[in-house]
């Protein structure tokens, strides 16, 4: 898998296919193109309608959070930040709520499933296996 990094408008080994999807980009924000994937990714700020924001990697062609990012919900407070596929928690994330509780590990389809650590607001900790 080979992967393109676009700055400025100025690409180089992109497929053509790819390179009109890609030059598309208004010069604010970075694509990738992954070859193996076929995925077209921006990385950038984006305010959603309801007040919520998303920081980092998303979709090109839909805006969903997909690679690395961070996306807090402005009606409670709670935020999550790590991996993303196709809009889902997938990968490895912290959770954090208003609260001061947070969750540290990995993530299965938007899930906690999997190793992690979770530390209550009152600061007791679990640490182990979770299954979504």
């Amino acid at each position: 898998s080979s992967e393109y990094v676009s700055q400025g408008g100025i690409l180089s080994g992109v497929p053509v296919p790819w390179r009109k999807s890609i030059e598309r980009n208004s010069g604010s924000s970075s694509r990738i193109a992954t070859a193996g994937s076929k995925v077209v990714t921006e990385r950038g700020v984006r305010n959603l309608p309801n007040g919520d924001v998303y920081r980092g990697s998303y979709r090109a062609v839909d805006g969903v959070p997909h690679g690395h990012g961070m996306y807090t919900w402005t009606r409670d407070g709670n935020s999550y930040e790590g991996e993303w596929f196709d809009g889902l928690r997938h990968g490895v994330g912290t959770y954090r709520w208003a609260s001061g509780a947070s969750y540290k590990g990995e993530w299965l389809e938007g899930q906690i499933s999997g190793v992690g650590k979770l530390k209550g607001a009152d600061g007791s900790l679990y640490v182990g296996s979770w299954l979504a």
